[in-house]
């Protein structure tokens, strides 16, 4: 497991990458957290189409 936060995510691209094959586990927080989870949200609309209508049948 790895544990990276911060906010300058261009700093950090390189130490994930290669922690990616050496751990089963990466947790992501701080401001880097919140970049991967907002291209994780536009990947996922360009699939889905709006998300909150999605979620909306979810529930």
């Amino acid at each position: 497991m790895a544990i990276i936060g911060g906010a300058k995510v261009s700093s950090k691209l390189g130490v994930i990458k290669s922690l990616l094959d050496k751990v089963d586990v990466l947790i992501l927080g701080g401001g880097i957290a919140n970049t991967f989870c907002h291209q994780l949200v536009i990947k996922l609309e360009n699939l889905y189409g709006n998300l909150s209508s999605l979620i909306n049948v979810m529930k």
